[in-house]
C-alpha cells in the first residue's frame, strides 16, 4: 500500500478532508552515468511526476538528497521502484528549516544494501501522489491534492517548478582524518591490553 507523504497527512489533519484532483502527468527521462550525479530540471505544473531511470551495477548503498526547496523550488516527494515496478521505499523530509518559510521542505532518501539492478525515482510535488490502494508504478500518480498547475508548499507560499537532486552510491570504510585520531588513543589501549594478557598467560621458565 503507498504511503502518503506526512506533511499531506498534516495538512489534510488541519484543513480537514481536501478532495483530490484528477491529475497524473509524468515525464520519463533515463540517467546512466556515473554516481554521484547531480539532476536538475524544471517541471511543467503541479500535477507531472518526474520518473528518473538509473541502474546500479552492484549491491551499494544508496542515498538521494534533494535542495528543491532550498533554492526556491517546490516541496518534493521521492519514491523508489525497482525493475518490476514494485514499491522499495520513500524520502523523508531533511535539511534545515528555510529562515523566510520556517519549513523543512527537502526530501533524504537512504537505503543500505540496495540489490544491483534498474530502479525508476519518481519526484512529485509533495501534493502528488499515487492512491492508497495503488500496488505499483504503472497505477500511476492519480491523487492530487494541488491545483494541478501552480505549485506552492505546505504554507501555501508560491514555489517553482524546479527540482534539484543528487544520487549517490557506495560508502567509504575508511574512517576519515578526524575521526581516526579520535579512535587511535583507543586502539592504543587495546593493544597494552592484549600484550599484557599474552605476558601473563607465560609461565616461570618458559621461553616465549
Amino acid at each position: 500500500m503507498r504511503q502518503f507523504d506526512s506533511r499531506v497527512l498534516a495538512i489534510i489533519g488541519i484543513c480537514g478532508v481536501l478532495v483530490p484532483q484528477a491529475f497524473g502527468a509524468t515525464i520519463t527521462q533515463t540517467y546512466s552515468g556515473g554516481f554521484p550525479a547531480t539532476i536538475t530540471g524544471t517541471l511543467p505544473n503541479q500535477g507531472t511526476a518526474l520518473l528518473e531511470n538509473f541502474t546500479l551495477s552492484s549491491m551499494t548503498n544508496l542515498t538521494i538528497t534533494t535542495t528543491s526547496y532550498a533554492s526556491g523550488g517546490f516541496e518534493p516527494n521521492l519514491l523508489l521502484f525497482n525493475s518490476a515496478g514494485k514499491f522499495v521505499m520513500s524520502g523523508n523530509p531533511f535539511g534545515t528549516a528555510d529562515p523566510s518559510t520556517g519549513i523543512v521542505g527537502d526530501m533524504k532518501l537512504t537505503e543500505s544494501g540496495l540489490a544491483a539492478g534498474a530502479y525508476t525515482l519518481a519526484v512529485t510535488d509533495f501534493l502528488l501522489n499515487q492512491s492508497l490502494t495503488a500496488t505499483n508504478l504503472s497505477d500511476g500518480f492519480t491523487v492530487n491534492y494541488g491545483s494541478g498547475t501552480t505549485f506552492v508548499d505546505a504554507n501555501g507560499n508560491s514555489r517553482t517548478g524546479n527540482f534539484a537532486l543528487t544520487i549517490s552510491t557506495g560508502a567509504s570504510a575508511v574512517p576519515e582524518p578526524a575521526t581516526f585520531w579520535l579512535v587511535a588513543p583507543f586502539l592504543g589501549v587495546l593493544a597494552v591490553i592484549a600484550g599484557r594478557r599474552r605476558f601473563s598467560r607465560r609461565t616461570p621458565g618458559s621461553v616465549a
